[in-house]
């Protein structure tokens, strides 16, 4: 019968354990993260309101990790089994012996976080986060216009910091509300200021023989519009972008049209 000559490698417990997570990562995600130009990540959760009571909070406390363009729900989720980390350490033999080489466990832990594929759109999110609207509607033949609701003091970007969603899919939830900035703040538009709006470009597209078809003919609708004194030069940009294909908001002419509408996002 043989006999086996090694002891196996020593173990310990570290006394001072450390605090761990361990993330379970999809494939699509870690084949990104092991790409030669490996996103930047970013981990988001939405504010609570500050009157919120202790149960709310625990509600609104789940996470979401991102990329530039898309969005994974961060799931805690508990181990029947016990997962140790460990690290090489030189570990204290008896007193007649030298310290030998062995392994230290640093920490414990008893659960993972998972994550999952968010298809939600933000389009809700975002639009509760824009407390400023902007109205204009037409009554008896006179048109009625006007903001409301309160002044965030917070950039576009620094709304989408808060929305608990990848940039990208905040821009494109931005494009779809038609939201634009005016004086550095964010504002969404009613749907019958929308309304009236794109009536007014359409109206003067059809009365300047301006086909809205043809790319280079947006800057010369542009240049038109300047003159539309009643029309807020930021929301002519955003519903240009909102409802005009994306090729024919390319090139210089649609650039300088979104330099001067403010369109740009």
């Amino acid at each position: 019968m043989s006999t086996q000559s090694q002891t196996g490698v020593p173990l310990a417990l570290a006394h001072a354990q450390q605090n761990f997570r361990l993330l379970e990562l999809p494939d699509a995600l870690l084949d990104l993260l092991t790409s030669q130009n490996p996103p930047v990540l970013s981990i988001k959760s939405k504010p609570a309101p500050s009157t919120a009571s202790a149960s709310a909070l625990q509600k609104q406390a789940s996470a979401v990790l991102c990329t530039s363009d898309r969005t994974y729900h961060l799931r805690q989720v508990h181990t029947s089994n016990s997962v140790h980390l460990t690290r090489p350490a030189t570990l204290d033999a008896a007193s007649d012996a030298l310290p030998a080489p062995g392994i230290s466990a640093v920490a414990k832990c008893g659960a993972l976080l998972e994550l999952h594929p968010v298809h939600e759109s933000p389009v809700a999110a975002l639009r509760e986060a824009i407390t400023r609207i902007w109205h204009s509607e037409r009554w008896d033949g006179e048109t009625i216009a006007g903001f409301s609701g309160e002044v965030v003091e917070k950039s576009k970007e620094e709304f989408y910091a808060d929305i608990p969603f990848s940039d990208q899919e905040c821009e494109k939830a931005w494009v779809d509300l038609c939201a634009f900035e005016f004086e550095g703040r964010p504002v969404v538009p009613t749907v019958p200021a929308q309304w009236m709006y794109w009536r007014t470009i359409f109206t003067t597209a059809v009365a300047e023989g301006i086909d809205l078809g043809a790319q280079f003919q947006i800057a010369h609708l542009a240049k038109t519009l300047q003159d539309e004194e009643s029309l807020i030069p930021e929301l002519v940009g955003a519903i240009l972008r909102r409802l005009l294909p994306d090729d024919q908001m390319a090139g210089d002419d649609c650039e300088f049209a979104m330099d001067v509408y403010g369109g740009r996002g």
